[in-house]
């Protein structure tokens, strides 16, 4: 594969990339296992800034790095007001009831039944860390994170495919 054609792979591999994704991943399953107050409000954060980042290099740059933002903002818009309003929904969103699907799993089989409220809170006083309320929410916001950065990625690669297209047609011509 040419340097040319690895340029616009949209799934570049390096190690600085390859570390930065461990990371991310390691971050994503500690918020989800401790997920508190503190992490909503700092996942909320980093969504809001998302956004705002993106809002801006859209308007101000150019190139393959305004057609990531274009992509990140694409989902961030999409996750906040498309979404629940075309699923019929209201404020469920489909990372909602994944995260719902995956919380009694993780949550272990204490806490799948709600109607023992006394192995309940036993469960939350010997390794209570997981709290539906927060879990969610948390849950919602890191998908959000991970799947605007992927449509950052797609627009990214399709931005450098058509600017290869279109060098290739002048050529041509």
């Amino acid at each position: 594969m040419s340097n040319d054609q690895f340029a616009s792979s949209p799934f570049r591999l390096t190690i600085r990339s390859l570390f930065l994704w461990t990371a991310i991943v390691a971050l994503s399953f500690g918020a989800l296992l401790f997920a508190n107050e503190w992490w909503l409000a700092a996942l909320s954060l980093l969504v809001g800034l998302a956004a705002t980042w993106a809002a801006i290099v859209v308007v101000m740059e150019r190139g393959a790095r305004r057609a990531f933002a274009v992509g990140v903002l694409a989902w961030i818009l999409m996750q906040a007001f498309v979404l629940p309003e075309l699923l019929g929904t209201g404020s469920r969103l489909p990372t909602t009831r994944l995260m719902m699907a995956i919380y009694p799993l993780v949550a272990g089989p204490e806490l799948a039944d709600y109607r023992n409220p006394i192995a309940v809170q036993q469960w939350r006083q010997s390794r209570g860390r997981f709290q539906q309320e927060f879990f969610i929410p948390v849950g919602d916001l890191l998908c959000t994170l991970l799947l605007s950065g992927a449509c950052g990625m797609l627009g990214r690669f399709v931005y450098l495919r058509r600017v290869r297209g279109d060098g290739e047609s002048v050529t041509s011509s």
